[in-house]
């Protein structure tokens, strides 16, 4: 049962975080809405350091620029604390899968899977991979090794995770090397929401789709997604994804959001872009999730072409800036703010807004 000392602590930290939100966003629109995680739990994904503290070896954070051991984390989901239990004990125990060992990823997904990385500073041999094997039967879950320019999979270097709006659902694989959501509830949260809020366009442009955490849910709802993203990891996940869910109406290239733009302007053309004529579609909407820098000028100049614009944020700081410029061309429809980091100033936030 959660202390009731835990659940103050969130709702001090939500109570601050939406007030923020909430003071900035209040002058544009009443449509503001605000969502709650787990106050423990809640985190699926997780990386620590591996050292020595007071001669034992332990998983550790940094804190106050000291190593601080960690043994038990709540805001983690309880398969991550059950694993590390029993892995730290493994390692101490074993000189192989200790040597060189300088950190530990730990990704799970809500149906039980999951992945554990171990990260070497030195290449790893035959005797690693047996040891790995060994251990992944005995904690059941998957193993990977990485060093310099080596990876070694034992099981699998993905993790499948499900989300579900309304009435529908769809699966995802999240994999160990490239970006996904670390609180799944949150996510799901987000999807309903942008369910809720937007008009169901023909077509929408996706810009840094990732391994389509969005896009999936997008072709649900529009006639078609032209999924753009610049990192080569992320769109062969995408592609393992939208396969897995046998999307018809996806179409991807690997192109940052001013490559996107400029090709759409007619301005360049784009061997990646071969396969698709942009002329054929009718891209009226646009999705945008960017990095915590958010969007560059000329990609927010570029913006101005499109009926409606969906844009979450995981950075506030460079989200208040972008709204005031796209609040020039565009109305706020509606604002959320969704708890995805408790416990941190890092604020989540999806927007709507539509041409004036």
């Amino acid at each position: 049962m959660l202390s009731k000392k835990i659940q103050d602590k969130y709702n001090k930290q939500f109570k601050k975080k939406k007030e923020k939100f909430h003071n900035f966003f209040k002058s544009y629109t009443k449509k503001i809405s605000y969502h709650k995680s787990s106050a423990t739990g809640f985190r699926t994904r997780i990386e620590f350091g591996v050292a020595k503290i007071n001669n034992l070896l332990e998983f550790y954070m940094i804190e106050n620029s000291v190593k601080v051991a960690i043994k038990h984390i709540e805001i983690c989901n309880p398969k991550i604390n059950s694993l590390m239990k029993n892995l730290i004990e493994k390692i101490r125990s074993n000189e192989v899968l200790k040597n060189k060992l300088f950190q530990t990823e730990f990704m799970v997904g809500r149906n039980r899977d999951s992945v554990i990385s171990l990260i070497y500073h030195r290449p790893l041999d035959s005797d690693w991979i047996k040891i790995a094997s060994d251990l992944s039967m005995s904690l059941n879950t998957s193993i990977v090794g990485r060093s310099r320019k080596q990876k070694i999979v034992v099981g699998k270097d993905h993790v499948l995770e499900t989300y579900k709006y309304n009435s529908r659902e769809y699966s995802l694989n999240l994999f160990e090397q490239c970006f996904c959501q670390p609180n799944p509830y949150i996510c799901e949260t987000i999807v309903h929401w942008i369910n809720q809020q937007v008009s169901h366009e023909r077509d929408v442009l996706e810009f840094h789709c990732g391994i389509g955490t969005f896009t999936i849910f997008l072709s649900h709802i529009f006639d078609n997604v032209i999924a753009t993203e610049s990192s080569r990891p992320s769109i062969k996940g995408l592609i393992q994804n939208t396969n897995l869910n046998e999307c018809s109406n996806v179409y991807y290239a690997r192109l940052s959001d001013t490559e996107t733009l400029d090709a759409l302007n007619k301005k360049k053309t784009f061997k990646r872009l071969k396969k698709i004529d942009l002329c054929t579609f009718n891209l009226s909407t646009v999705f945008i999730d960017p990095p915590r820098s958010g969007l560059d000028t000329s990609t927010l100049k570029g913006l101005n072409r499109f009926k409606q614009i969906i844009y979450v944020s995981c950075g506030f700081e460079s989200l208040k800036k972008d709204i005031e410029y796209l609040s020039e061309t565009h109305k706020i429809e509606a604002a959320g703010f969704f708890d995805q980091f408790p416990y941190t100033d890092h604020i989540e936030s999806a927007v709507v807004l539509k041409n004036k």
